[in-house]
């Protein structure tokens, strides 16, 4: 956060690069919010996997928006308020974490049915 600040200060054609972070820092979110799904629910080599999630974050912009949202909602906390993060930090062991992955599996549910194979029926 530090360097991207540095770079804005500074002038002529560097300050441009904190554009460029901002932008390389959303794709890398934007695609790492859909790897670690796409691991647990798909078999793929690792090139494929990064690709499907850059391709599925893309598609479900939307969707995308709202789980960044979501998991960069303490690290936004922390740095617009410390002294309310730490008073509340019981919280963010407590509920927090598992709200947000029960979330994030409510939100990539419908994503990753279309894609899914349909499941066989047993005659038992």
């Amino acid at each position: 956060m530090i360097n991207v600040a540095i770079f804005y200060l500074l002038g002529g054609p560097l300050r441009y690069c904190c554009i460029l972070f901002g932008v390389l820092f959303v794709i890398a979110l934007f695609t790492g919010s859909y790897v670690f799904p796409l691991i647990t629910q798909f078999s793929n080599d690792n090139r494929s996997t990064l690709k499907n999630a850059l391709l599925l974050s893309i598609g479900f912009f939307p969707r995308s928006i709202l789980i960044s949202v979501i998991n960069l909602f303490p690290f936004a906390l922390l740095l617009g308020d410390m002294l309310l993060f730490l008073q509340t930090g019981f919280i963010w062991v407590i509920v927090y974490f598992s709200a947000a992955a029960y979330i994030n599996t409510l939100v990539l549910r419908p994503v990753f049915a279309r894609y899914a194979p349909p499941e066989e029926e047993s005659d038992e």
